[in-house]
């Protein structure tokens, strides 16, 4: 498995990526996280009352995410992170 990735890896084509070009990629992306997650935080309370829940049925909502991520994963196929090396 090792080779084919170490293969695959050395066949992709190279590219030069400027250090000032990467700044500006990195921070565009982080504006955009940061503008989609004030954009859906300043929803919670709309959205709990929308859907009539009780603080702890919201907090276990959005906390249910956060373990469902690696099961997800591991449904795709995808390797766990604790597995990478």
């Amino acid at each position: 498995m090792q080779a084919a990735l170490n293969q695959t890896l050395t066949s992709l084509p190279k590219f030069e990526v400027r250090p000032k070009t990467a700044r500006w990629a990195v921070r565009t992306l982080f504006f955009l996280n940061g503008a989609l997650f004030a954009t859906w935080a300043s929803r919670i309370p709309a959205v709990q009352m929308e859907r009539d829940l009780s603080n702890g049925a919201l907090g276990m909502a959005l906390l249910s995410d956060c373990p469902g991520g690696s099961h997800r994963d591991a449904a795709r196929g995808l390797p766990q992170r604790s597995n990478w090396q």
